[in-house]
């Protein structure tokens, strides 16, 4: 069994080899931006902002099985 965190799959996805930041990082990314006044410790602000991330793409999961 693997333990592996869901990525997504690519935020931008393109033509090649290299397909970029994953959509999770993009979420967490964007999570973050809004928030990072609302912490006082970079961990728990990062820690926020991934929660909401694995959250938005449970939801995009459910609507878009």
């Amino acid at each position: 069994m693997s333990n592996k965190i869901w990525e997504g799959g690519p935020a931008f996805p393109s033509p090649g080899a290299f397909d970029g930041m994953s959509l999770r990082d993009w979420f967490a990314g964007q999570a973050i931006s809004g928030a990072i006044g609302e912490f006082r410790v970079a961990r728990t602000a990062v820690e926020y902002a991934y929660l909401v991330a694995d959250t938005m793409l449970e939801a995009r999961e459910e609507v878009e099985p």
